[in-house]
């Protein structure tokens, strides 16, 4: 076996976690020679003493890197359709090699090329309010269809929705999972799963038939941040799991996106705190997440934004001048958006919150109507459509 495979096996051993890895790894640079050291082999007391290894683990070792065992566990990811890039492939994406702890092994299912294009992360609270839903699915879509791949989480809320945004604009989105790539966690979130699997990519550092735990959730956020050049936090509550995404891209030297909501709104809260906290950019478009990291974009990038969405140069600069669906509404009705971003309302809760005169309210309401941006519920409701 290569030093790939080797890799791959330590990686499977139930003990041997990333530093012990790493403290291997720093020992020698061939693990084919680590592994036929000596008859002792992992025995061997000063192996164990440099890398930290127990004679427990050393034993699970000896017989996980044998041969046997290992093509048998490389079939078994065959069968599942399961593919394995680890660090010592040329196809490992480079930005995840400069964030901190990169995963020794991924495994994944779909377009392994996603990872050639330019990636922005979307992550939020998984209990959004219909506004940050909303914005999720436009912003993941805006991306989409400017050339870059959404990177998200799968969780509820908005991971689903900026993924969903983006399969429904070019189709190119990236779930960064806390289990192994054959679960689909949450179930709820099967449907979306088959459809990032036909257009996208699913990764993971989780091997075949891990459980589910709620410790590998917050540790697989490093893995979203290090893929991409920026993310974006569109609602978080003060605890919300994405302001860890947050510290861990201001960690990777990585760009800060959040998008404003309701002062009002708890699920705001986490989002206003970033700014006293980290330097944060506020975006609302596609195209103010564009100029954020339009350090990194080299021509190459650019090249293969262009190659994936068809568009020439001219008129990607055309698309990029174009407003946001969002820009295009009127300050009065971006008002009333913000009221409807927490709960439904009525007709005179709405008066109430903008001040608008009664006929003033009428018309901008039937502008939101026809625009298709709020819907009208039983007993003169009105709440914000999502999709």
């Amino acid at each position: 076996m290569d030093q790939k495979w080797l890799l791959f096996g330590l990686h499977e051993v139930d003990g041997v976690g990333w530093k012990t890895i790493d403290r291997i790894m720093k020992i020698t640079h061939n693990l084919e020679q680590y592994v036929e050291y000596e008859k002792q082999g992992w025995f061997s007391p000063a192996l164990l003493a440099q890398a930290g290894i127990r004679r427990d683990i050393a034993g699970r070792l000896q017989q996980t890197l044998s041969n046997t065992y290992l093509e048998k566990r490389i079939e078994a990811y065959r069968q599942e359709g399961i593919s394995i890039v680890t660090r010592l492939d040329d196809d490992y994406p480079s930005l995840l090699e400069h964030a901190d702890n990169p995963p020794w092994v991924l495994y994944y299912k779909g377009d392994l090329n996603l990872l050639k294009l330019p990636r922005i992360a979307i992550v939020g609270t998984r209990v959004p309010t219909a506004y940050g839903k909303y914005v999720a699915q436009q912003l993941g879509q805006e991306l989409a269809d400017s050339g870059f791949t959404v990177v998200s989480g799968m969780a509820r809320g908005i991971d689903a929705a900026a993924h969903s945004g983006a399969l429904s604009g070019c189709g190119r989105t990236i779930a960064v999972l806390g289990t192994g790539v054959e679960r689909v966690y949450p179930p709820e979130n099967r449907v979306l799963y088959q459809r990032i699997l036909e257009s996208g990519l699913v990764v993971s550092e989780y091997p075949l038939g891990s459980i589910v735990h709620p410790g590998r959730f917050p540790r697989r956020n490093r893995i979203i941040a290090g893929l991409s050049f920026g993310t974006v936090i569109v609602e978080a509550a003060e605890r919300s799991g994405a302001l860890i995404t947050a510290g861990m891209a201001v960690d990777a030297n990585r760009e800060l996106f959040v998008v404003p909501g309701p002062i009002t709104s708890p699920k705001s809260k986490g989002v206003l705190n970033l700014w006293g906290q980290f330097p944060v950019t506020p975006v609302w478009s596609a195209e103010g997440v564009e100029a954020g990291i339009k350090h990194y974009l080299t021509p190459e990038w650019r090249e293969a934004m262009n190659a994936r969405t068809g568009k020439s140069d001219t008129s990607m600069t055309r698309d990029r001048e174009r407003s946001s669906a969002f820009d295009l509404l009127s300050e009065d009705e971006r008002h009333i958006l913000d009221v409807l971003a927490n709960s439904p309302a009525t007709v005179d809760e709405l008066e109430a919150a903008t001040k608008f005169p009664f006929g003033h309210l009428h018309s901008v309401l039937l502008s939101l109507l026809m625009k298709k941006k709020i819907e009208q519920k039983s007993g003169s409701y009105f709440q914000f459509i999502t999709y």
